[in-house]
């Protein structure tokens, strides 16, 4: 084990001692260190494998040299860590906000929200209940023999209810042996046949109390037959005909998607009905938040399919300003802030995953404004901007933090990123301490050095004591405020009830081995392997209604790539905004692979808007040449002038005086200024800045690499176009609308995986 261990270390010093070589060369001390590591664990593996030697005496001796090893190793790369400094880098200019910005969005919002709220579900659904207790049976009297009878029913807060209908001639039997009926969703129609025929029809409750919405019999030609009388075999009196059979006008002309819930959506429709209602909360596998949102739909529009879906669907609107607001920050360019908004706005999984009443939607809101906001506060310096300012989008970003672990727990895995990319950002403030610290008397880009001495512990104190507030506190107090509807049959506290609903969650999770045929694996989920089948209903002939979440190709398969190219950016260019989307990708997306239980594709749907930023920043490459920002004049990146200005003054020793804003590539669009990896990072007074960053020079060096704007306006004109007529094809599998079963087969079936509308 310790011979395992001291070849990774081995490794590991390997690669660091090849670039310290070049720049320092190896201490023979550590030399020799590695020499005799190796010698000792190629005598090891000679005498375990050719003698059947007991190697626990040099197993010791080679743990003694690699902790005195790994000691000298961690020294150095601690020594290198906190003595690292760079240019300080003043905060980055902002478009200015014009009316524009705000006309984009709306007229973005105003037709996507047209499509996403048609056909969403109807507004009418049964109000009142009758109460059956169990064992109790309904004896109904139609007055006459029905022939060909319908029995449809509508189930609110109970489901998994067995009943037996029983048909005879007269009220006191003998009854004929009659049928099962299971009653399994909440919030829908479901409907059976009658097999027996008679003028009386009994109902009786096999199972536990429960309460039925409403009762519709229809006849052999669907009209609606009310029965005369409804009698309580328990007590022989009138059972409330009115709750049973007063709202048959609610019962839809044609049921399907929109008339009730489908897939998971009865968990989270009854919870939220339980929550309106002061009653025992049902689904208690994720925090409460989300259903409160179902919830305040159901308030205002009742609890209905349109109510209880138009919650999410106004979510999945709001997303797509603040994902344009995001393009729009990282590329300067409101063409681009344009086309990653509508890029979300025809993505499959967003168009359907916010149509349903589930909580995966809140969750993604929210991540897009956690990592929005977190944007913001990366491109801000503390050094040159007044501290409360730099609060703003901080605390902005913690509050979206503790709404979105208040929707569900999967939160905490972009909370992990955003630690991540703060304390990356608080580690360059210090890196730009430590380079005005050894330049008191200096000034950068309009930062006196002696102001970045004086500030910089006072600031980073009070910065992360925010944080501690706005990202511990905060999110904490959302949270045990969302338990404030939650009941769990109880007279618990508020502190208790949540606290036991973390351990009830975390063993759920945790312990769930179930299996389920449209599940994936999370390393699937890029590919669209397998979507997940929401919804399915056979029409007349050969047409079919089919509901499916997945995403759209050029979305999906074009992030793959995307990605790709933002690690090469990353660690080759060392662009800045390039790391930033990685960083909160990997943190969004990596975790799952720890995840043991089943997981289904929407669980990628958090990653989406970060494959669109990845998509639209690469895209925007093009036009900048290669190089990180926007371009300040056609053929010519504006970022690289800058660096090339900073390496050059770094190199002499001096501070540059770069500063912003650089020209416009559009009327009305300012280039963004100074982006953090627009400047050279520098080591030691006298390192050749260029060198670290190659591209400080080399882009300024390349002139004409860049896309004319027209070209490149062209260009996501007719990548947007291409994922509208993506949409538009793929609309019926989306939407629950009928299509033909043999144009899904032919046409939309591109992987044998994809299960669209029923085939068999």
């Amino acid at each position: 084990m310790f011979a395992l261990h001291g070849i990774v270390i081995v490794v590991l010093y390997g690669l660091f001692s090849q670039y310290e070589k070049r720049r320092h060369g190896v201490s023979r001390r550590l030399r020799d260190t590695v020499l005799v590591c190796c010698l000792i664990f190629v005598l090891r593996l000679f005498l375990a494998f050719a003698m059947g030697f007991d190697g626990n005496v040099l197993d010791n001796v080679l743990a003694d040299i690699v902790a005195l090893f790994s000691f000298e190793l961690w020294e150095r790369l601690l020594k290198r860590f906190f003595s690292a400094e760079c240019v300080p880098v003043p905060s980055a200019g902002r478009m200015p906000f014009g009316w524009k910005d705000f006309g984009i969005p709306a007229a973005l919002c105003l037709g996507y929200g047209c499509i996403a709220f048609w056909n969403l579900g109807i507004r009418e659904a049964p109000v009142t209940e009758y109460p059956l207790a169990a064992g109790e049976s309904l004896i109904l009297d139609f007055g006459e023999n029905p022939e060909g009878t319908t029995l449809n029913w509508y189930l609110k807060d109970y489901s998994r209810c067995t009943l037996t209908l029983e048909s005879g001639d007269s009220a006191d039997g003998p009854w004929e042996d009659g049928q099962e009926i299971f009653m399994e969703r909440v919030f829908c129609w479901g409907s059976c046949q009658v097999e027996t025929a008679g003028r009386y029809l009994r109902l009786t409750n096999l199972g536990e109390a429960m309460a039925i919405g409403e009762l519709v019999l229809q006849d052999a030609e669907g009209n609606v037959v009310t029965p005369e009388s409804v009698v309580s075999a328990a007590d022989v009196q009138e059972a409330g005909q009115t709750a049973l059979f007063d709202e048959t006008d609610t019962f839809p002309e044609v049921i399907d998607y929109r008339s009730g819930s489908y897939f998971d959506e009865g968990y989270y429709v009854r919870t939220a009905y339980e929550f309106l209602n002061g009653e025992q909360t049902y689904e208690t596998t994720h925090p409460p938040l989300g259903k409160i949102f179902i919830a305040l739909g159901a308030a205002c529009f009742g609890t209905t399919p349109f109510g209880f879906r138009m919650v999410g669907v106004l979510f999945g609107v709001l997303m797509l300003p603040f994902l344009y607001l995001m393009g729009r920050e990282m590329t300067g360019s409101r063409l681009c802030g344009t086309f990653a908004a509508f890029l979300l706005a025809c993505d499959f999984m967003h168009f359907t995953q916010t149509r349903l009443a589930t909580i995966d939607g809140y969750i993604t809101f929210f991540t897009i404004l956690m990592f929005y906001f977190m944007y913001r506060y990366s491109r801000m310096n503390f050094y040159d901007t007044p501290l409360r300012r730099t609060f703003l989008p901080l605390g902005a970003c913690g509050v979206s933090f503790g709404l979105g672990i208040a929707c569900k727990w999967t939160g905490f895995y972009a909370g992990v990123g955003l630690a991540v990319l703060f304390f990356r950002v608080l580690y360059l403030r210090y890196r730009e301490y430590v380079y005005a610290s050894r330049r008191p008397q200096g000034c950068s880009h309009g930062i006196a050095h002696g102001a970045i001495i004086r500030c910089f512990r006072k600031n980073t104190v009070k910065t992360l004591g925010f944080c501690v507030v706005f990202f511990l506190v905060v999110p904490f107090l959302i949270y045990l405020l969302s338990y404030l509807p939650f009941s769990d049959g109880t007279d618990a506290g508020l502190f208790e009830r949540m606290w036991k609903n973390q351990n009830y969650m975390l063993r759920y999770h945790t312990g769930l081995r179930a299996e389920h045929p449209y599940a994936s694996k999370w390393y699937q989920w890029p590919l669209m392997i397998r979507p997940v089948f929401y919804y399915t209903k056979i029409l007349e002939g050969e047409m079919r209604q089919g509901i499916s979440a997945f995403g759209n190709p050029l979305v999906w398969w074009a992030g793959i790539p995307a990605l790709l190219y933002m690690l090469y950016r990353g660690l080759r260019k060392k662009d800045q905004t390039a790391i930033f989307l990685c960083i909160a990708y990997a943190a969004c997306y990596l975790p799952w692979c720890l995840v043991t239980r089943y997981t289904f594709l929407y669980h990628y749907f958090p990653c989406v808007p970060l494959v669109i930023c990845m998509i639209t920043y690469s895209l925007a490459q093009w036009r900048a040449g290669g190089a990180p920002g926007r371009a300040s004049r056609p053929g010519e990146s504006a970022p690289a002038q800058r660096s090339a200005a900073v390496a050059v003054a770094s190199r002499h020793g001096k501070s540059a005086s770069v500063r912003q804003p650089a020209a416009a590539s559009h009327p009305g669009e300012s280039a963004l200024a100074w982006h953090p990896a627009d400047v050279a990072v520098v080591s030691r007074p006298g390192e050749n800045a260029s060198a670290r960053h190659p591209t400080a020079v080399s882009a300024a060096s390349r002139p004409g690499k860049g896309l004319h704007p027209r070209k490149f306006a062209a260009l996501l004109a007719c990548y947007a176009l291409l994922a509208l007529a993506l949409f538009a094809l793929f609309y019926p599998v989306l939407s629950g609308a009928p299509v033909s079963g043999s144009y899904v087969a032919e046409v939309l079936r591109w992987l044998d995986t994809w299960v669209l509308v029923q085939y068999w």
